[in-house]
C-alpha cells in the first residue's frame, strides 16, 4: 500500500479526502457497505418505481465493486492505522470524529430509552459482544503510553486539558441513574469481579505487578511527606510557628463546632429513629445487627481469626524484642527514652492537675449538684451484677477445676525470687519508711479501727468466722511480748 504522503499533498482538504479514501478501501468498511447499502437503498426507494430502479443500479454497482475486490482481501483498518502518514493525518480529525460519535451515541441511547425491551437487550448484547472482541486493553495501553509522553512534556497536562470538561461532564451526569445501575447490577458485578480475579490468577505476573503498585504508592506518599516536612523544617522556628498558628487562627472555630453539633444531632436522630422503627420494647438496631451477625458468623472462621491474632501478638513480641535489642546496642538512646518517659508522664499529671483544679474552683453547690446527678445516673445494680457474675464464674471454675487457680498462683509464687523481694521490701521501708510515717499515722489507725468494728460481735451469718478471727488475733497479741 502506498503511504499517505505518496498519495496526497500536504493540504488540509487533501488530508481529509485521503483519510476518507483510505478508510473506504479497508476490508471492514467494504463489509459494512455490503451489509448496509442494500437496506439504505430499499428504505430510500420505498414504493417509488423510479427510485427502485435507481436503487437497483446503485446496489449493482456496489455489488460489482465489492465482487471485483473481495471483502476478505485488501488492507485492514488496523494495518491502515499503522501507516505513519495516515495516522498523523487521521489524528487531526479524531477529536471531531469523537464528538460526532458521542453525539450519535447520545441520540442512539435516547432512542433506545423508548424502544422495546427486546430491542434494548439486543442492542446491549451486540454492543458488549463487540467490546469483548475489540482490543480494548491494547488501546488503553496505547493511550496511557501517549499520555505518559505528554506528561514528560507537561506535568499538568490532564488538569489543563480536562479541567473544564470534567466539570461539564459532572454537571450533565445523572447520579440517580448511577445509583439505580449500582443497585441493579450489584450481583452481576460480583460475577464480573470473580472473572477479573480469575483472569489475574491465570496471569500471576499481572497480579504481582498490580500488587507492586502498592509499594510504589506508599513510597511516593512517604517521599512526598518527607520532602514536604524537610522543606518545612528549613523554616526558622519563629516563622514556622507563626505560619502554623496563622493557619490555626484562620480555622473557623464556629464552623467546626457546628460540624460537631450536626454530627451529634445525626447520631441522636439515628438513635431516636431506631427506637421509633423498632418493635415494642426494643430498637431497630438489634434487629438489623442480629441479621447481619447471623450472616457474618455463618461464614466467619473464628478459629482462623484467633490464629491470626496469636500470630499478630507474636509478631508484636518479635518487633519489641528486636527494638530493644537495637536499643541495647546504643545505650544512649535507651537512656534518653527512660529520661523522657518521665517528661511524658509529667505532662499527663499536669493535665490531670489542671482538670481537678478547675473542678475545685467551680461553685461548690453547682459541683455538688452536678456530681449528684452524674453519680445518680450510674447503674450501680448493673455494676454489682458484674461483680456477682465475676465471682460466680470464678466459683464455677473452682468447683470444676479446683486445682487450676491454686496451681497458677503457685507457679507465679515459685517463679518469684523471694530473697530479692525480701531485700527490696526491706530497702524500701528502710529508705522511705520514715517518710511514710505521717501518712501511715493517718491511714493505719482508721484501718485498724474499721477492722475492729468489722470483727465486733454481730448477730449475722458470718459471726462464727468473725469469732475465729478475734480468737486468732487475741492469741497472736497475747502470745508475743510487746516491746516499745
Amino acid at each position: 500500500m502506498k503511504s499517505l504522503s505518496q498519495q496526497n499533498g500536504n493540504g488540509h482538504g487533501n488530508d481529509l479526502s485521503a483519510v476518507i479514501s483510505g478508510i473506504l478501501k479497508t476490508r471492514e468498511t467494504r463489509g459494512l457497505m455490503a451489509d448496509v447499502v442494500p437496506d439504505i437503498m430499499e428504505a430510500w426507494a420505498g414504493d417509488n418505481r423510479l427510485k427502485k430502479k435507481i436503487a437497483g443500479q446503485i446496489e449493482g454497482f456496489v455489488r460489482k465493486t465489492l465482487n471485483g475486490s473481495p471483502v476478505n482481501s485488501g488492507i485492514s483498518l488496523t494495518d491502515l492505522m499503522n501507516d505513519t502518514a495516515f495516522a498523523s493525518s487521521a489524528a487531526r480529525f479524531l477529536p471531531s470524529a469523537v464528538t460526532v460519535l458521542a453525539d450519535a451515541l447520545n441520540a442512539l441511547t435516547a432512542h433506545f430509552e423508548t424502544a422495546s425491551d427486546d430491542d434494548r437487550e439486543r442492542f446491549m448484547t451486540e454492543l458488549l459482544d463487540s467490546v469483548s472482541r475489540s482490543r480494548a486493553g491494547h488501546t488503553v495501553s496505547t493511550v496511557l503510553k501517549t499520555l505518559n509522553r505528554c506528561y514528560e512534556e507537561n506535568p499538568a497536562y490532564l488538569s489543563e486539558k480536562l479541567g473544564k470538561a470534567v466539570v461539564t461532564w459532572m454537571e450533565g451526569l445523572d447520579f440517580g441513574e448511577i445509583r439505580d445501575f449500582i443497585d441493579l447490577s450489584a450481583e452481576d458485578m460480583k460475577t464480573l469481579t470473580s472473572a477479573v480475579v480469575d483472569t489475574l490468577w491465570k496471569y500471576p505476573s499481572k497480579l504481582v505487578l498490580g500488587l507492586s503498585f502498592i509499594a510504589d504508592i506508599v513510597n511516593s506518599a512517604t517521599f512526598a511527606s518527607a520532602e514536604f516536612l524537610a522543606m518545612t523544617n528549613k523554616i526558622s522556628p519563629d516563622l514556622l510557628t507563626d505560619v502554623v498558628f496563622s493557619i490555626f487562627r484562620n480555622v473557623d472555630g464556629k464552623s467546626a463546632a457546628r460540624l460537631l453539633n450536626q454530627v451529634s444531632e445525626l447520631v441522636r436522630k439515628i438513635h431516636t429513629g431506631s427506637a421509633l422503627l423498632g418493635d415494642p420494647g426494643t430498637t431497630q438496631l438489634p434487629i438489623d445487627l442480629t441479621r447481619f451477625l447471623e450472616d457474618f458468623l455463618s461464614v466467619f472462621d473464628g478459629e482462623l481469626m484467633w490464629k491470626a491474632k496469636v500470630a499478630f501478638e507474636e509478631e508484636k513480641e518479635i518487633v519489641a524484642r528486636v527494638f530493644y535489642q537495637v536499643m541495647k546496642e546504643n545505650p544512649e538512646r535507651l537512656e534518653r527514652r527512660m529520661i523522657r518517659y518521665s517528661s511524658l508522664k509529667n505532662a499527663q499529671i499536669r493535665a490531670l492537675l489542671h482538670h481537678m483544679s478547675a473542678m475545685t474552683q467551680l461553685p461548690e453547690q453547682e459541683v455538688a449538684d452536678s456530681a449528684e446527678k452524674g453519680l445518680a445516673a450510674v447503674e450501680t445494680q448493673d455494676l454489682a451484677e458484674v461483680v456477682n457474675l465475676f465471682f460466680l464464674f470464678m466459683n464455677k471454675i473452682s468447683d470444676l477445676k479446683p486445682s487450676l487457680i491454686p496451681g497458677l498462683v503457685a507457679q507465679f509464687a515459685d517463679a518469684l525470687d523471694l530473697y530479692e523481694v525480701n531485700d527490696g521490701l526491706e530497702q524500701f521501708f528502710e529508705t522511705v519508711g520514715e517518710a511514710l510515717i505521717p501518712l501511715e499515722r493517718v491511714i493505719v489507725p482508721k484501718v485498724v479501727k474499721h477492722l475492729c468494728t468489722v470483727l465486733a460481735p454481730r448477730d449475722d451469718d458470718y459471726e462464727q468466722e468473725a469469732a475465729e478471727a478475734r480468737s486468732m488475733l487475741r492469741a497472736l497479741l497475747l502470745g508475743e511480748e510487746v516491746t516499745v
